[in-house]
């Protein structure tokens, strides 16, 4: 008979352990450790306790009477500790309890009253106990291992489908070149994700200030935010921030729920602001994720957004600058005026598309030949505007018969009434004589030009009078009047000649265009002068930083 009770044991413990191998479900197989150990040993009260944290213990299965007729409850075995579990127990009646241990790990503690017959529990029982304790914590490991499996296999494929979905949604970023459709692409997958209709977007402009270019969340369109762009490295719940920061008000003011970083290169360049779901309910810790991705895609296509119109305003400006480049060009003498004793040349080359140099050649009505070079301050198409002023003025006023010194008064008259206290014009003229070989030159604060006699004599013209512009009346300007002699030369050039910089920041200089004219005053007047461009741009290499004009005259 006791043959048989040792068989009966152990096909029971085979029966058990074959049902627990199974199911996965951790109740069930708790379930089941009790009610066997209840039923072999006739136990009446059973509970099971589960560690919640660290040395606490609450109770998830209760099974038969308590002393009293009572029933075990949750709220009366939560969070127990480990150091009070067996005087809470005895109140309930509940004299034993099982530690299910798996490599040191306590998984659960199975807890029971005493016997029907209150009679102790036999060595057979207790080594029964033990092996149903062991069973059942292999098959609660099991479970344990196959849920962390299934959840790492749902976190998996939840992470591929978001990585599928932001690949998607980028793509449809990529091909938008508008805000309204980007923004209107951002709204879309908002709603459709995550039941969200209300959300700001705010761009980074300086000093941390953060401007609205969309904003469902009030009707405030220009509400702007000034806060610490290190709080929002990353999306989160803005219930979350732990800070004094003012900036966290005034989101919260707008309703907002979570603030996520819209980043470029790992810089922050605005905010994208989230109200709350359509339906209610938390944010996910892939909700936020989410909105953290798809703020930086939506942040890079507003950047190429802004890129895109950048450049389409750069080619507008770069067509409009060679417009006025072709317009400057028109307004420059188209040749060169024939001369029985003199011939002459004259070139410019802006610094950058259009300058504010200018050079002209007018011919008087009694045949003498007005020359003119200037130098406007400043570069780009403002000089370049005050430059074609210049020309104009003087196209209308020198076929007038007035002298000279009465022309540049009048032109520096209507400089000053006509451009701001910082613009001037260096200016430098003269009236060649043909007939007479002379001519009669006024310098206005310019470059003094170099006459170089057939002597080898260095001659500056210098005689004048102040820039153009700089007063509203200049008392007077003196001219002078020079006879050449055959072979003489007079160069005129602006300070982007002179002062021409190369690499090693030293200056082309006076000296080096003496030299050049002593060198090759037997060439005709246009070789000479473009051998002196030439030698000043390969001077300067890549840094011409300044408009490069001149003109030569030479007496055959």
């Amino acid at each position: 008979m006791e043959q048989q009770t040792h068989l009966i044991n152990l096909e029971s413990l085979i029966s058990f352990s074959a049902k627990l191998t199974e199911t996965y479900n951790k109740e069930f197989i708790l379930n089941s450790a009790l009610l066997s150990i209840m039923g072999k040993l006739k136990i009446l009260r059973s509970c099971v306790l589960i560690p919640s944290e660290e040395n606490h213990f609450s109770i998830i299965l209760t099974k038969g009477k308590l002393l009293h007729n009572s029933r075990f409850t949750d709220s009366q075995f939560e969070n127990i500790k480990i150091n009070d579990i067996e005087n809470i127990l005895l109140e309930f009646g509940i004299i034993h309890y099982l530690p299910i241990i798996y490599q040191n790990n306590t998984l659960a503690v199975l807890c029971f009253g005493n016997k029907i017959n209150n009679t102790a529990i036999t060595y057979e029982e207790e080594q029964y106990i033990n092996l149903i304790a062991s069973i059942t914590a292999n098959a609660l490991q099991n479970a344990i291992n196959h849920q962390s499996l299934v959840e790492e296999k749902q976190i998996a494929e939840s992470r591929s489908q978001l990585l599928t979905t932001l690949f998607e949604i980028s793509h449809d970023f990529s091909n938008l070149m508008s805000r309204e459709e980007i923004l209107r692409m951002l709204s879309y997958h908002l709603m459709g994700q995550l039941m969200i209709s209300k959300f700001a977007v705010f761009l980074l402009r300086e000093n941390d200030t953060f401007y609205p270019i969309f904003n469902r969340l009030t009707s405030d369109e220009t509400v702007e935010v000034t806060c610490c762009m290190d709080l929002f490295y990353q999306a989160r719940l803005i219930t979350n921030i732990q800070c004094d920061d003012i900036t966290l008000l005034e989101f919260k003011k707008l309703g907002a729920e979570i603030i996520a970083p819209m980043m470029i290169q790992n810089q922050i360049k605005g905010l994208l602001i989230v109200g709350k779901k359509l339906a209610g309910g938390e944010f996910t810790s892939q909700n936020i994720q989410f909105i953290e991705a798809i703020a930086s895609i939506a942040m890079m296509a507003l950047e190429n957004e802004r890129l895109f119109k950048e450049e389409i305003e750069k080619k507008l400006l770069e067509n409009e600058v060679e417009l006025a480049l072709d317009i400057q060009k028109n307004l420059l003498p188209k040749s060169v005026p024939i001369c029985q004793n003199f011939e002459m040349f004259g070139a410019t080359y802006p610094s950058r598309y259009v300058g504010g140099d200018y050079f002209d050649f007018i011919t008087l009505p009694d045949g003498r030949i007005f020359v003119a070079i200037a130098d406007v301050s400043g570069k780009g198409v403002p000089a370049s505007l005050i430059m074609a002023s210049v020309q104009a003025v003087l196209r209308i006023i020198t076929p007038m018969s007035i002298s000279i010194t009465e022309i540049v008064q009048r032109l520096n008259k209507l400089l000053y009434e006509n451009t701001s206290s910082d613009k001037f014009v260096t200016f430098f003229c003269c009236i060649l004589d043909d007939k007479n070989r002379t001519i009669e030159y006024l310098n206005a604060g310019h470059n003094p030009p170099i006459l170089y006699k057939r002597t080898g004599q260095i001659i500056r013209l210098t005689e004048g009078g102040l820039i153009l512009g700089f007063l509203p009346e200049i008392e007077k300007y003196d001219s002078k009047t020079i006879t050449l002699d055959r072979g003489d030369i007079i160069l005129l050039f602006t300070d982007g000649v002179s002062e021409a910089i190369n690499d090693n920041d030293e200056e082309f200089g006076e000296g080096k265009i003496i030299e050049y004219i002593i060198e090759n005053g037997h060439y005709d007047a246009q070789s000479f002068l473009n051998g002196l461009i030439n030698k000043v741009q390969t001077f300067s290499g890549e840094k011409q930083y300044d408009d490069i004009t001149s003109i030569v005259v030479k007496e055959k």
